[in-house]
């Protein structure tokens, strides 16, 4: 996946090159030393150390000018930032693969790419940027860099416009210029792993309906013979088999009752009113619900903006992604509702809230992270922790769920022709 599309060189204008021109600590110590060296020359009335004062602070001025016009004639560099790509959203917890290919369109010295995120970037502990080395590269030729970021937060992880640097050979000044637009990732919640005890728990919570099918286009062919049955269609006497037997028999068409599976409804409070610091472990939950569930499947999320709804759990990720992660005080003043008063108008077979809104309903299972037993205290996305709320979500379904009422079901009569070549309907 390629981050962002691309767009070539982000040229910037001559006086923005020329200003991002900078003098190392080597050039603030040569300039103090020739102006020192001279000075001392001039008091003491030494012509060597007056020449060799005016020399450093001529070579100095002479870097000076070097620089900037390389500074003008910036070389053209085609950027492309490329994420590992996967079947769904990067997690939390999860590593990132980012690769940097730089094409080279004239030759260019050695020099220092600057990668800077303003989310969690976290290649090293508290790190948020990233300097790799770039050899000399011919007309033509490409290089590609290459860096792991750890993901620690969730919500949009975005990439600040990728920096080329470069350092005169003496070391005395340094510039740079832009070279990209930038681009940004979304990071989902850490999604732990259920068992297959798990997914088959939350597979028997799907509501199916029964249909009818009865084949053959004439419903009057002959199929099965029973006995008549006081209300019978005349007509389906089967007047043959009635004389041998000296009892009414009719004719019975074929029919089979066959179970339809119904998309499993999922609820997801992401409100922030419903937690008290658990909002990232309820997010955390809800995705690895999606993550276990087979389609079809109705996952509604309730955010602070109104309820969101998704057909997929790629766009579930993605939903649950964009909630904000920080608490807004209008929260506070708007009505607050129950987890169970919500999902009413959005039925739902697996709800997961917050401790605000615990409560429990017939033939729903309810996760409310922060309530016993899914109180984990500081959320992290530590391989201890995604075991225990795996273990936890695992125990939890294993215990409510149970087989799907009649009352879930309906009949209905479908017309359908005789099986294939293959069996099929």
């Amino acid at each position: 996946m390629e981050l962002p599309p691309a767009n070539g060189s982000r040229r910037t204008g001559a006086r923005r090159r020329v200003a991002s021109i900078r003098i190392t600590r080597r050039g603030v110590g040569a300039l103090v030393s020739g102006v020192a060296i001279t000075a001392a020359g001039l008091v003491l009335a030494l012509a060597e150390a007056i020449s060799a004062g005016i020399i450093t602070l001529a070579a100095t001025g002479l870097t000076a000018g070097i620089v900037a016009m390389a500074a003008l004639l910036a070389p053209p560099l085609f950027v492309r930032r490329v994420v590992e790509q996967t079947e769904r959203l990067p997690t939390v917890g999860e590593d990132l693969e980012i690769d940097i290919h730089i094409d080279a369109r004239r030759r260019t010295a050695m020099a220092e790419v600057i990668e800077v995120a303003v989310d969690a970037l976290t290649v090293r502990k508290g790190a948020r940027s990233v300097r790799m080395s770039v050899r000399p590269l011919r007309s033509g030729e490409t290089s590609v860099a290459h860096y792991r970021v750890v993901l620690r937060e969730r919500g949009t992880l975005r990439f600040l416009p990728m920096t080329w640097r470069r350092t005169d050979p003496l070391g005395l000044f340094r510039w740079s210029h832009r070279v990209d637009r930038g681009g940004e990732v979304l990071v989902g919640p850490a999604v732990v792993s259920l068992d297959a005890n798990a997914r088959a728990s939350l597979e028997r919570l799907r509501p199916r309906a029964v249909a009818r099918r009865i084949f053959g286009t004439d419903p009057f062919e002959l199929r099965d013979l029973r006995p008549y049955v006081p209300g019978d269609d005349l007509r389906r006497v089967h007047w043959a088999s009635s004389a041998r037997r000296n009892e009414l028999i009719i004719r019975e068409p074929e029919q089979l009752f066959v179970t339809r599976a119904l998309p499993i409804r999922v609820v997801i409070d992401a409100r922030h009113r419903a937690h008290v610091g658990t909002l990232e472990l309820a997010l955390s939950i809800g995705a690895s619900v999606v993550d276990a569930l087979v389609e079809p499947f109705e996952v509604t999320v309730l955010t602070n903006d109104g309820d969101e709804r998704s057909t997929s759990a790629q766009g579930t990720m993605m939903l649950l992604a964009r909630v904000d992660r920080e608490f807004s005080s209008i929260d506070e003043r708007m009505p607050r509702r129950g987890a169970i008063d919500d999902a009413a108008d959005h039925p739902g077979e697996v709800i997961v809230t917050g401790p605000r809104s615990v409560a429990s309903a017939e033939g729903t299972i309810v996760f409310a992270a922060g309530a016993a037993p899914l109180d984990l205290g500081h959320w992290e996305p530590g391989e201890p922790t995604r075991r225990a709320v795996a273990s936890t979500i695992a125990r939890m379904l294993v215990a409510g769920t149970s087989p799907v009422d009649a009352e879930r079901s309906h009949a209905e009569p479908v017309l359908a022709g005789p099986p294939n070549a293959n069996g099929e309907r």
